[in-house]
């Protein structure tokens, strides 16, 4: 009898559940705006503490699920790479530096296709379209 039940209780289960990428989608959403919005404000640089904040939760909802937790531990490196891309990519649209932009690397990092989070700041900084 449990196990008659069992399929109907996991789709009733998968049901209530969100929907992880939409999840996730609004969760990078959410920092990115707020990223966004420190821009607009004039980026203070007194709260660059909340740029650093907002980078990291968005390096970590950017990442494919498999690898978030290795971003933590094993992929550690690559993890402080993109937290400091990230705020210093949301710096220099506050605070332009020619040279900053000027680089291959930067540019090399918008055509990134393996980790997501690179377009969407070159997206956002207006770097490419």
């Amino acid at each position: 009898m449990v196990r008659a039940a069992l399929p109907i209780m996991l789709a009733c289960l998968m049901t209530t559940l969100p929907d992880d990428a939409l999840a996730q989608d609004a969760s990078a959403t959410q920092y990115a705006d707020r990223l966004d919005e420190w821009v607009a404000k004039g980026g203070d640089p007194a709260k660059s503490a909340e740029v650093k904040k907002n980078c990291e939760e968005l390096a970590l909802e950017m990442a494919p699920s498999n690898e978030r937790m290795q971003l933590k531990t094993s992929l550690r490196r690559e993890y402080v790479f993109r937290v400091d891309t990230c705020v210093k990519m949301t710096m220099n649209r506050a605070h332009p530096k020619p040279r900053f932009v000027e680089r291959e690397e930067i540019m090399d990092l918008c055509k990134e296709t393996e980790v997501p989070l690179f377009p969407l700041l070159c997206r956002r900084s207006g770097l490419i379209k």
